[in-house]
């Protein structure tokens, strides 16, 4: 069951909003505890695209810097939107115009295929980068070609 459990009673809560939440949530608690600055070469596989953080890059950006809102921002060397990079991300989200805008913005170099299998709808992530408007060396990379390279396995 995800962390924020509050109005989290069904399944359907739960597996729709409430996995793709905590991976947002820790994600970015992670990169708010400048783990990256201490490693600035930690790479971080995160499940459900992401969960938000791509979609909220912009918000995640502006909050993520002094303000009159925000008077205690991250102590961070770089720009947060910057850590990004560090992420990996699966393709797993059920929706074309969610893993369009995953690829916009974190490109093919950061998406790992993934299925959500044995739960879910396992053969739409396939149907939907079949779909992807990507030229074809990219859909390799999110298929295999960046699990090989970012698990040092043989391609």
């Amino acid at each position: 069951m995800p962390l924020g459990q509050a109005g989290l009673d069904s399944p359907g809560l739960a597996l729709s909003i409430g996995f793709p939440y905590d991976a947002s949530l820790n994600t970015l608690r992670l990169i708010y505890s400048g783990v990256f600055d201490e490693h600035p070469a930690l790479a971080l596989i995160v499940a459900h695209t992401g969960g938000l953080l791509p979609y909220l890059k912009g918000r995640i950006e502006a909050y993520g810097r002094s303000s009159p809102l925000v008077t205690e921002p991250p102590r961070l060397s770089r720009p947060i939107g910057d850590y990004l990079a560090n992420l990996y991300v699966d393709t797993v989200c059920y929706h074309y115009e969610a893993l369009a805008c995953c690829y916009q913005v974190l490109g093919a170099e950061h998406l790992l295929f993934g299925t959500d299998h044995p739960f879910g709808a396992y053969q739409v992530p396939a149907e939907l980068l079949d779909r992807l408007d990507c030229p074809s060396s990219h859909r390799d990379l999110i298929y295999h070609g960046n699990a090989e390279r970012l698990l040092g396995l043989p391609g």
